[in-house]
Parts: C-alpha cells; sequence; structure tokens
C-alpha cells in the first residue's frame, strides 16, 4: 500500500472512531485561532477563551467516552444507546466541559474575586487543583482504555504507541512547517512583507486539523509489529544511554560513601529525570519481544533501587531541618509513588502478570490524594509543617533571636504562597488578629526573597533586625474626627519649603527642627518635627510594623509654629534606615502633609 492511500486510511479510521472529540477539539482550536491577536476587546477574548477552553475540554472527556466506548463495543449485551451508558458519556463529557470554569471565573470576574476576599489566592488554587484532577483523570483513563482494546501487554502496547505518536507527530510536523514556508512564500510575494499574525492564526487550525489526529492514530494503532529500527533505538540505543546514566549516578554514590559526604541539592531532580525517563525506557524495552534480552531488561529497573535511598536522604534532611515546602511535598509524594511502582513491578517480576497497567489507577489516586485530602494534601502538609515556627515565634514574643524570627518570617512565606485554603484558615481564622499584624510585621521586617538552591525564602541581609540595618518605612494619619479652633481665625493650607529637607550624603535628612512651612511665598514661620519624626521611627523598629493606630496617635496634636499658631500635620511618610552597630537614624526621605491655624 502506497505511503499516501496508508496516511489516508489511518485519518478516516481515526475520525469514524473518534469523530467527536476531533469535531470539538477543531472547533476549539478555532476560538484559539480568532482569539489570538485579533483586535477584540479584553472582555470578548476573555469570554472566547472560556469558550475554548470549554470545548478543549470537552473534546478531551468524549475522547475517553469513544474509548471506552469502542473497548466495550464488542461485549455481549452492550449497547450503545442504553440510558447508563448515555449518562455515563454524556457526564463524563459534561464534566470534562465544565472543570474548567470556576478557574476562569476565579481569574477573570471581578465580582467572583471580591466574594472571595482575602481567600481568593485559596479558591484560584483549589479551582486550579480540581481542573487539573479532571484532566488528569480523564487523560489517565483513555490510555488505559485505549491499552485494553490493544489486547497487548502493557510494556508491548507503550513501545507501539511511543512509535505511533513519533511517526504521526512526525507527519504533522511535516505538515506544519509545509503551511508555514507556503504562507511565507504568499506573504512575501503578495503582501510584500511578514504577516506572522496570519502564519500563527493557521498554525493553530492545523493543530487542530492534523496534530490531534495524529495523537489519536498514535495512541490506537497498534496493530502492527515493530520495525527493526524501532526494536533497536528501544532496545539498544535508549536503554545504552539509561545504563550510562545509571553508571555515574552509582559512582556519585560511592564517591558519597567514601567521603562521608552529604548529597547535594541537584542530585534529587536529576534522578527525578532518571527514574521518569528510565521507567518509560526499560517498560518499551520489555515490550519489544527480544528474547536474548528480555532478562536483563526485566532486571534492570531494580537498578534504581539504591536511587531511591539517595533521594531519601536529600528530602529527609530538608524536611527535617525546615519542614515542607511544595517542592519537598512533591519530592516525598515522589519517594511513595517509586515504592509503590516497585511493589506492583515486584509482584508482576516474581508471578509473571500483566499489573503494572495499574500505575495508571496509582496515578489518579495519588493526585486525588495530593490535591484534596485533608492532612495530606500539599497544601494542608505545607500548613502543618511551616506554622510550628511561627507558633515558636509567637510564644517567645520578645525572647526570640534572630534564627527563630527568620524561620518564622520564611514559614510565613511559605504558607502565604504554597498553603491554600489550609493555610488561609491557619493565618485568618486560627491565629487572632493580633498575632497575624504581629507575624505580617515580622515579613515587613525582613522582606521575601526565595533562594532556589535551598527551596526557602530567606531574609535580606540589609533588612535585618538583629544585626546590621533596619529598613524604616512609616506612614501615619491624623484621623482626628474635630478641631478645636477657639482663639483662631485664619486657616491655611501651606507647602513645606523642600529645600529644609534635604538629603545629606553623609548623615541624610537636616533641619527636622526647623522646617520652612510657607503658602504663596509668604512664610508663616518654622516647625519642630524632630520628636515626631523619632517617635514615629521608634515605634516601627521596636514594633516591626510600619502602620496603625498607635503610629496616628503620634501625630493626633498640633504642633508650635515659630512665628505663632498651630501646626496640624494630616499625614506623614518617612523612609529611612537604622544602623544597628551606631544605633543611629538616616531618613531619606519624608514627606509631610498639613494646616496651619492662627
Amino acid at each position: 500500500m502506497k505511503l499516501t492511500e496508508k496516511i489516508k486510511k489511518l485519518f478516516l479510521e481515526a475520525i469514524n472512531e473518534h469523530p467527536f472529540s476531533i469535531i470539538l477539539f477543531f472547533i476549539g482550536c478555532v476560538m484559539w485561532s480568532i482569539s489570538s491577536g485579533f483586535d477584540y476587546s479584553s472582555e470578548k477574548v476573555n469570554y472566547l477563551e472560556l469558550v475554548m477552553l470549554i470545548f478543549f475540554g470537552a473534546s478531551l472527556g468524549t475522547l475517553l467516552s469513544e474509548a471506552i466506548h469502542l473497548y466495550r463495543k464488542d461485549f455481549e449485551g452492550y449497547n450503545l444507546k442504553a440510558p447508563v451508558n448515555i449518562a455515563i458519556y454524556g457526564g463524563i463529557t459534561l464534566i470534562s466541559a465544565l472543570c474548567v470554569i470556576p478557574q476562569w471565573l476565579l481569574n477573570n470576574v471581578e465580582s467572583w474575586m471580591d466574594k472571595c476576599g482575602d481567600a481568593l489566592d485559596g479558591y484560584a488554587s483549589l479551582t486550579m487543583y480540581i481542573a487539573i484532577f479532571v484532566i488528569v483523570t480523564i487523560c489517565t483513563l483513555t490510555i488505559y482504555f485505549f491499552y485494553k482494546k490493544s489486547g497487548e501487554s502493557f510494556e508491548t502496547y507503550v513501545a507501539k504507541a511511543f512509535c505511533g505518536c513519533m511517526k504521526a507527530e512526525l507527519l504533522y510536523l511535516i505538515v506544519a512547517l509545509g503551511v508555514l514556508l507556503v504562507l511565507a512564500i504568499f506573504d512575501t510575494l503578495i503582501f510584500s512583507g511578514n504577516n506572522f499574525d496570519l502564519i500563527e492564526h493557521v498554525e493553530i487550525i492545523v493543530i487542530g486539523l492534523v496534530q490531534f489526529p495524529c495523537l489519536i492514530i498514535g495512541l490506537t494503532k497498534t496493530e502492527e509489529p515493530l520495525g527493526k529500527f524501532a526494536k533497536g533505538i528501544l532496545t539498544y540505543v535508549f536503554t545504552s544511554l539509561t545504563a550510562i546514566a545509571f553508571l555515574i549516578i552509582y559512582i556519585y554514590i560511592f564517591k558519597i560513601i567514601f567521603s562521608l559526604d552529604l548529597p547535594s541539592n541537584e542530585v534529587f531532580e536529576i534522578l527525578t529525570w532518571l527514574f521518569f525517563f528510565g521507567v518509560i525506557i526499560w517498560t518499551m524495552a520489555q515490550g519489544c519481544e527480544d528474547e536474548n534480552l528480555q532478562k536483563f531488561f526485566r532486571l534492570f529497573p531494580f537498578l534504581f533501587v539504591p536511587c531511591i535511598i539517595l533521594q531519601i536522604i536529600c528530602v529527609a534532611m530538608r524536611i527535617s531541618e525546615y519542614g515542607f515546602t511544595i517542592n519537598r511535598y512533591f519530592g516525598l509524594a515522589l519517594i511513595i509513588f517509586e515504592i509503590i511502582y516497585y511493589v506492583i513491578y515486584t509482584i508482576k517480576f516474581i508471578r509473571k502478570k500483566d499489573i503494572v497497567s495499574n500505575m495508571l489507577f496509582v496515578i489518579i489516586a495519588a493526585a486525588f490524594i495530593v490535591f484534596f485530602v485533608p492532612g495530606l494534601s500539599a497544601e494542608s502538609a505545607i500548613t502543618n509543617s511551616q506554622k510550628q515556627a511561627i507558633n515558636r515565634y509567637l510564644e517567645l514574643g520578645n525572647k526570640s533571636n534572630k534564627d527563630v524570627k527568620l524561620r518564622a518570617n520564611s514559614a510565613y512565606h511559605t504558607i502565604s504562597n504554597s498553603g491554600g485554603l489550609a493555610g488561609y484558615n491557619y493565618l485568618y481564622k486560627t491565629l487572632s488578629k493580633e498575632e497575624l499584624e504581629k507575624v505580617i510585621a515580622l515579613s515587613n521586617s525582613y522582606g521575601e526573597s526565595f533562594d532556589s538552591t535551598t527551596d526557602e525564602y530567606i531574609n535580606d541581609v540589609s533588612n535585618d533586625s538583629d544585626t546590621g540595618v533596619i529598613e524604616i518605612n512609616v506612614t501615619a494619619d491624623n484621623n482626628s474626627s474635630s478641631i478645636n479652633l477657639d482663639g483662631y481665625t485664619q486657616l491655611f493650607y501651606p507647602t513645606l519649603v523642600n529645600d529644609q529637607i534635604y538629603l545629606d550624603e553623609n548623615s541624610g535628612i537636616d533641619n527636622l527642627e526647623a522646617i520652612m512651612v510657607e503658602m504663596r511665598g509668604e512664610e508663616l514661620g518654622t516647625v519642630d518635627l524632630k520628636d515626631t519624626i523619632y517617635k514615629l521611627a521608634d515605634l516601627s523598629r521596636e514594633s516591626n510594623t510600619y502602620n496603625g493606630p498607635e503610629f496616628d496617635e503620634v501625630i493626633s496634636q498640633p504642633i508650635d509654629l515659630s512665628a505663632g499658631g498651630k501646626f496640624i500635620v494630616t499625614n506623614i511618610g518617612i523612609y529611612g534606615t537604622y544602623d544597628n552597630s551606631t544605633k543611629e537614624y538616616r531618613f531619606e526621605s519624608i514627606s509631610i502633609d498639613g494646616f496651619v491655624l492662627k
């Protein structure tokens, strides 16, 4: 059969077996193409993108329904039109189509954002987890039913599906490059320019017309045996490269043992990728049915077992010292997943049963636990682990040393950024208002900086409240509801002469005892704000915060003017630093608003 006729046959079969999913995905791509780069208002583009997401979700759900139907259609007594089957397939499609809506609403509709209030980030992460879980479940089950319909062993199906996807996607790349070339020539010759917007829109349509059907073909058309070239790549090239990677890891393990060094932070990431690619490679190799190498391929996965021990050491070191972060949680989850995999694989190895496909259900169960199970989910584990540092800081209070403060600061930012709803409930419902303000004040004092090498939120040394230099950033407002005007006949809303508050290279801002106040060039006198400014600065440094009722109280009383009258401060802002070594302030900017009574 000619190549073109074979390709045509495969496409027709894919369209015949999966018509609804292909059509829905194509419509989604049309919406994507329209919303990409066209001159619509942002609101219209947002709603168009929502429709696009709904069609993409529906296409995945429909694809699973079609996969189940194709697997079950030869079963005795199966009837596609039976109410229970219609309900199942319709429910799957509906859930997959609607799962994206809550996340979109919380990201694009202000009324929904307002309803969530301070818990917006928590609800946003929850809706994102729901969408991810639904998509992971649907895609995993789709692959499972494709595998069951093939009638092959799981290893053989993976090998054939991989090679089929590679060939099918190569066809898509050829078509995409061909379309790109034709459009570029057309645009250059006809429009005398590079209309890349047109190319982008058309290439998106090609994804729906060619790539998605090609992917389906690769996953479903696994009847033909593997060719010699494919077997050679899977059994010799890929496995040899993986074996070399294992050799390097084993050399590193011996280096650690003999040098008594601790493993570096990069080791876990390397081992993660090695396991991910290793599982795929040795699974496909076992599916190639090469009797001469089958025994080696069946033993090959056990080479990774010592690496799990190394992973446990890496994760345990960080968790025991600093508690859970999002990366460490997923690191531990990966280790548990690997252990479950090896339990299932060992059973398969001993009893020679085709049960490795059960790992697909383990993936679904793991996603559910990680996202939703209270106490075991990522957000719950992170919050429960990190809140201990905050509780310790609150218990010690003023007796807290630098290490306790730094640890609490890191814990607060970790919970705020990764704790989700569990973190929100702890910070805003478990802690009292005073305790939360104290933790936030500590955060304002130390700042937020993330060190990717240690997976920690760390302190900025330039803002260290125990050693070095502390940042002072104060705002205060006069909230007096009334002013006594007895004895005064004039009210001025003046300006404070800027050149009286200037930045000196060595000492900072001077003349705080005699700040000139004027009104349209008329001097109204000078005002002494030194005590007020230093009181505010001391209050900020001692309380580790920058505003509040106690700050407003400092500026609540009128201040005497040198030429008679009173100056009433309505708002003041102070920015500068405090040097712990010299015990001196250096004010860099001061903004003052107020009015004069005479």
